[in-house]
């Protein structure tokens, strides 16, 4: 009976969670957006040469991390605006990721693929906007790049060696429940701040 009471005391808290969640992104928050990194956070990383990773059929055989995978998930059902936001060499290895988005059920969830190198900060338009992201330059110049752009690292159980970052984060440690309220906490706060300097 433990065992029954504790699942049906875990259905009730997350169908709160959503409840709440969705009345707040859908009252406060449609202008902003979260886009999410794949290589590294949606996608596992593997440590291998930067030639293995330009190999056709490279990308198609990545593993997806089930943790951010049901973020991506929850954010996408909850109403949010969620976004892939991912470096690409070339129309290959764009190609190559949107098919992998298809293959774990993120077919569905838009995505932008921007040059190798490049500021993601450049290809997006929204005012106010996160970006979940494992490479910390990748977040230093999102955030430099104008107010409104927050940066969260994740912490996936290999990077976060150099101690270069201090600000949000979440981590592989946490669950995806505990990742989706941290997310969208901080989403309706910079929500919340928009509309303050508006007035």
């Amino acid at each position: 009976m433990a065992i029954y009471s504790f699942i049906i005391s875990t259905f009730v808290v997350v169908g709160m969670l959503f409840f709440k969640i969705h009345m707040i992104i859908s009252e406060k928050n449609k202008q902003v957006g979260i886009y999410i990194d794949l290589d590294g956070v949606l996608a596992i990383w593997r440590r291998v040469s930067i030639e293995a990773t330009m190999k056709k059929g490279f990308f198609l055989s990545a593993k997806a991390d089930l943790r951010i995978l049901y973020l991506v998930r929850m954010l996408k059902d909850s109403g949010c605006k969620v976004c892939i936001l991912s470096a690409s060499y070339n129309k290959d290895t764009s190609k190559e990721k949107a098919q992998w988005l298809k293959q774990i059920g993120l077919g569905d969830v838009d995505y932008i693929f921007v040059p190798y190198g490049c500021n993601k900060a450049d290809f997006i338009k929204d005012k106010n906007a996160i970006l979940i992201d494992d490479f910390t330059n990748n977040l230093f110049s999102w955030q430099k790049k104008r107010d409104g752009l927050i940066g969260v690292k994740y912490y996936n159980g290999i990077n976060g060696t150099k101690g270069r970052w201090y600000g949000n984060f979440i981590t592989c440690q946490m669950t995806s429940i505990q990742m989706f309220k941290t997310i969208t906490e901080l989403a309706v706060r910079m929500k919340l701040i928009a509309d303050a300097n508006l007035k």
